[in-house]
Formats: structure tokens, C-alpha cells, sequence
């Protein structure tokens, strides 16, 4: 679908640049879930990237004990933090 820009006047595939993206958000998010639940868990992928607990947690912006809660199944982390997370595990 095609849209015309209000500004320039323009023809625009608004919808599908929007939905191309969303697919491949989408799909980058299920392959590093996958890496994760092929047995590895978080704390295991941050040992394997040489990261301490505090530096991990550093580098996310959240306090330790709330990596060590995520990390332990006490907390649940969002999609994004999870994704920021294999970002820099990997």
C-alpha cells in the first residue's frame, strides 16, 4: 500500500517498510530466544562472554540484584531487556 507524503507530496510504501520491519524484529528476537532455551541460560551465556554479574549489569542499566533475580527466574525480563541482554552475552 502506498501512501503520499503530506510534505513533499511523494508516494511512500509506508505499510510494507513497516511491516518488513516488525518481521525482522520479530524474527531476530525468536532466533536469540531459541539460542536460549537450546540449554543455555542467561547466567551460562554471561559466564561464556567473560562478564562478571556487576559489569553485566552495568552495561544493561539495572542493578545487580535485579540481573541476578532475571538471571535466577525470580523476575521476568521484557522482550527488550532480554534482547539488549543477548546483545552484549554474544
Amino acid at each position: 500500500m502506498t501512501r503520499t507524503c503530506p510534505c513533499c507530496g511523494n508516494t511512500v510504501r509506508v505499510i510494507e517498510l513497516a511491516v518488513s520491519q516488525r518481521r525482522l524484529h520479530s524474527t531476530i528476537a525468536a532466533q536469540n530466544a531459541d539460542r536460549l532455551r537450546d540449554g543455555e541460560s542467561l547466567q551460562m551465556q554471561r559466564a561464556k562472554a567473560g562478564m562478571m554479574l556487576r559489569e553485566a549489569a552495568h552495561l544493561l542499566g539495572i542493578p545487580v540484584a535485579a540481573l541476578s533475580q532475571i538471571e535466577e527466574g525470580l523476575r521476568t525480563a521484557s522482550a527488550e531487556m532480554r534482547e539488549r541482554m543477548m546483545e552484549i552475552y554474544l
